[in-house]
């Protein structure tokens, strides 16, 4: 697939380190042609990047409106023919309206549709600035309605578009934050005697800085002893501010009563350096398509207060204190609540850094790339994939790469793996997360309930699985015509690294799920999905070749009937346990899957199949006898501790 992203205006600030950014995880996406179109101040950036990535640099930007119009409208479709572009991405609000190809947009300027910005700040403006919003408001929504999909970085947005224009296609793709650079770093609250509260963005007056001067005042009369620590200065005069007097006036007498420190623009390290001075985040802006500021103060570990409106909420959730948006008094009572309550500091900074950890750019790049590679006559399905691991350098390097095939980046979920498997993992550009296995049904249920919203889907495997893209696009199909919440596939079971044709006992296994529900309930050593739970079955298979040694096949074995012993001492069998504990399936299962499933058709591997299911079964029985005898004696407690089930 070759793709063209048009970012001919990514001059500078946000829009310039978004279209970095993206170069930089695209880079990843190697299997994948993408060429971009960008400002030749942008383009030494990305033009070494990597070798699947080429650029065209532009300066249509800089020229004027009609210029840029007839760039986008012409040229840009003459770009497509000549290099055979398969998906077009335009990256800032506006499209090309008779696009050759498929095209995605990308509108991320949320003036355009805010009611609040339209009610409360625009009608304070002149007639001309009225006009030119107008008029862009205009082409906003006939790009959309124009483009086969069109991206918001937030729900709230898209909500708010909705309500202006009708698209053919929609869907909210958060953008991430970057964890290596902003991370919780140790301090003590308020060290020099002052509580220092921090607000990071431009000035603007729909970012709302004169609710928070003037909670600054209410604050010292009540006695507190705080400053604010901001970069929105409103000496900063790159946009036009029916409201700058006034909160210059402001500003001035916070700086009289030293209440406040202007610091200007900030990137980089210096920006780094306010997040580790602040105590507090307050974030009063009313209107935003997307708030970076939030999850970077999330993520450095910010107790936060923040404006009711629902971008925050959407971002933050339980991670904030909010006030009334143009509310100074309650705005100033939030700040004194948390000032005040080290325990709701505490509540707030671990739903914080928690919140942050759900926003990737790796997951953001992967949505796109997604979107990017389906039809235009299919759906789309927000999909995250899932890895279970533990000690799996045999199989791990096999699972990835079929995962990323799919189009998809894997984030592998490791329970403290000694080998290794995280080393390969990040070879293979997958996102690796500590995490505490206990169960397949607990890990079933963080996922599908605790890490992926109910708008979107989580794929699950274990890491000896391999999917092929044939299998995932059937299971997506199915999922998005909304008649079923799980997918299942067959098994393809392999031995020793080769395709078991006939003889496996292994049942279809669920692998995709909606998200925002649990689907499992606990049945013996393993799970069943919840009676009346929407499944459906898919006509490709999962395989599933475990690769690790033989003695780790039966160190599992071991296990699984340790624990199935642990359940009987304290009468949790069920009764097709109770049935693996007698002689009778000794013989029988090892015989069922040789002649009756067909396993002697398939030669030595087949036979070999047989005996590894003869094995497990002679483990389950020896444990069931050791147990009977131990029970004779009295050492119930004994079994039972000794037969402690073990997280792998």
């Amino acid at each position: 697939m070759r793709v063209l992203l048009n970012a001919v205006a990514a001059k500078m600030g946000g829009a310039a380190n978004y279209i970095r950014t993206l170069a930089r995880e695209l880079a990843n996406q190697d299997q994948h042609e993408f060429l971009f179109l960008v400002p030749e101040s942008q383009a030494a950036a990305i033009r070494e990047i990597a070798p699947h990535i080429r650029v065209i640099a532009s300066d249509v930007a800089e020229h004027s409106f009609l210029r840029r119009l007839w760039f986008d409208q012409v040229e840009v479709p003459r770009i497509i023919r000549r290099e055979r572009i398969d998906v077009l991405f335009s990256t800032a609000n506006f499209a090309t309206l008779f696009c050759p190809c498929r095209q995605l947009l990308l509108v991320r300027n949320s003036l355009y549709f805010s009611s609040v910005y339209r009610s409360k700040i625009l009608p304070h403006k002149s007639w001309k600035i009225r006009a030119g919003e107008a008029l862009r408001r205009w082409l906003v929504c006939r790009s959309a309605m124009a483009s086969d999909v069109v991206l918001t970085p937030s729900q709230a947005m898209l909500d708010e578009l909705l309500n202006a224009v009708d698209v053919r296609g929609a869907l909210v793709n958060h953008y991430g934050v970057d964890r290596q650079r902003f991370r919780p770093s140790p301090k003590t609250f308020a060290a020099d005697g002052r509580v220092s509260l921090v607000f990071t963005s431009l000035y603007s007056e729909h970012k709302n800085p004169g609710t928070l001067f003037r909670a600054m005042l209410e604050l010292e009369a009540s006695g507190q002893r705080c400053r604010l620590i901001t970069t929105a200065d409103p000496e900063w005069e790159q946009i036009d501010n029916p409201i700058r007097d006034s909160d210059r006036k402001l500003a001035e007498e916070l700086k009289r009563r030293e209440l406040i420190e202007l610091t200007g623009v900030l990137a980089g390290p210096a920006l780094d350096q306010l997040y580790a001075r602040g105590d507090i985040f307050v974030y009063p802006s009313v209107v935003e398509s997307f708030g970076h500021p939030l999850l970077e103060a999330m993520a450095v570990g910010l107790p936060i207060v923040a404006a009711d409106v629902p971008i925050n909420r959407e971002l933050c959730g339980d991670a904030a204190v909010y006030f009334a948006p143009f509310d100074h008094t309650e705005c100033a009572r939030a700040i004194d609540k948390v000032m005040a309550d080290p325990q709701l500091r505490d509540h707030l900074v671990q739903h914080g850094t928690r919140n942050a950890e759900k926003f990737a750019w790796s997951k953001h790049v992967s949505q796109l790339v997604q979107a990017c590679c389906i039809t235009s006559e299919e759906p789309f399905v927000n999909v995250t994939a899932y890895v279970l691991a533990k000690n799996e350098e045999p199989n791990i390097s096999n699972c990835l790469p079929a995962v990323k095939k799919c189009g998809l980046r894997p984030i592998v979920l490791d329970s403290g793996s000694t080998d290794r498997t995280r080393e390969l993992a990040l070879r293979c550009d997958a996102d690796v997360e500590d995490y505490q296995y206990r169960d397949h049904l607990e890990a079933l249920r963080y996922i599908c309930q605790e890490r992926t919203p109910a708008d979107e889907f989580a794929l699950v495997l274990d890491a000896d699985m391999v999917v092929s893209p044939e299998l995932i696009t059937e299971a997506k199909s199915l999922l998005s015509e909304g008649e079923a919440d799980v997918a299942a596939a067959p098994v393809t079971m392999y031995w020793n690294g080769r395709p078991l044709g006939h003889g496996s006992l292994c049942p279809a296994k669920p692998f995709m799920f909606r998200g925002g529900a649990h689907y499992f309930e606990a049945a013996g050593h393993g799970e069943v999905l919840v009676p009346g739970t929407r499944s459906a079955m898919t006509g490709h298979h999962l395989i599933h070749n475990d690769l690790k040694p033989f003695d780790t096949y039966l160190a599992s074995q071991l296990r699984y009937s340790d624990n199935l012993v642990r359940r009987r001492s304290i009468r949790k069998l069920s009764w097709r346990d109770r049935l693996r504990m007698t002689p009778l399936m000794l013989l029988a299962v090892p015989l069922f899957s040789y002649l009756f499933k067909g396993g002697v058709f398939s030669g030595k591997i087949g036979l070999g199949y047989a005996l590894d299911r003869l094995i497990a079964e002679a483990i389950m029985y020896r444990q069931g006898i050791a147990y009977r005898n131990e029970s004779r004696k009295g050492n119930l407690a004994v079994v039972a501790n000794s037969c402690a089930p073990r997280a792998d």
